[in-house]
């Protein structure tokens, strides 16, 4: 549920703040343990409310992407959104383009 005081703030506020957390999204570092890397700050904004969930879309679903791990990426195509969300299967109609990448492994992983 919604903090009341979120409903009040504009979306063009709301905005600004997703674009600064978007310039903290990581990156695939072959020299840092994938434990340790900062997870993907607009992913965890994205599970607070529907109204986050639909702003950041944009942002995660860009024409075109790349992923590491397809079986997450897949995960819930075939479940129902929560209520006020925009369904999985709307929001990969936004990417044109996938680039499958394999993650790095240390010698730990296999």
């Amino acid at each position: 549920m919604e903090a009341p005081g979120m409903n009040r703030l504009p979306d063009d506020v709301l905005h600004r703040f997703i674009k600064l957390l978007k310039d903290m999204r990581p990156t695939i570092d072959p020299t840092v343990e994938h434990t340790r890397q900062r997870p993907n700050m607009l992913l965890t904004l994205m599970r607070v409310c529907p109204r986050f969930h639909n702003l950041i879309i944009s942002y995660i679903y860009t024409p075109s992407i790349t992923i590491t791990d397809p079986s997450k990426f897949f995960f819930g195509l075939n479940r129902p959104s929560p209520n006020g969300c925009v369904p999985k299967k709307y929001r990969l109609k936004m990417i044109k383009k996938i680039t499958f990448a394999y993650p790095h492994t240390t010698g730990r992983d296999g």
